[in-house]
């Protein structure tokens, strides 16, 4: 499949979230992995949240996981109409087979919050 089966490269660039730069970490995932999830992720929820509604990514780790959260204030899960239904899968099989997470859960007052939790690679100090 291409990177262009989520539509978020396709988002007027007035609607792309901005994420602000963090400290280096590593996870199993190789970059194209990571694309192609957080894409998905954000293609539903930019989606699901509207023209007026809002999106929020928060990146966080640890010295042992890697989390990228996304939040958005659209209707909620099942009342938003998917592009394909393909996204959300493939982002869960990208996310399992690198050894992480991956949940939907209703937000406190409505939308969803996605989030993907990998684990963290250290890689031994070069002598």
């Amino acid at each position: 499949m291409s990177d262009s089966h989520c539509a978020s490269s396709m988002i007027p660039s007035k609607r792309r979230p901005t994420i602000p730069p963090r400290a280096p970490a590593n996870s199993r995932m190789a970059a194209n992995g990571w694309r192609r999830a957080v894409s998905c992720v954000l293609d539903n929820a930019m989606r699901a949240a509207g023209t007026d509604g809002h999106v929020t990514v928060e990146v966080s780790g640890t010295n042992s996981e890697i989390t990228i959260g996304v939040i958005d204030d659209g209707p909620g899960l099942g009342h938003v109409p998917t592009n394909n239904g393909l996204g959300l899968t493939i982002t869960r099989a990208l996310v399992s087979a690198c050894g992480g997470g991956f949940e939907l859960t209703p937000g406190l007052a409505s939308g969803v919050v996605a989030k993907i939790v990998l684990p963290t690679v250290r890689y031994p100090a070069v002598p």
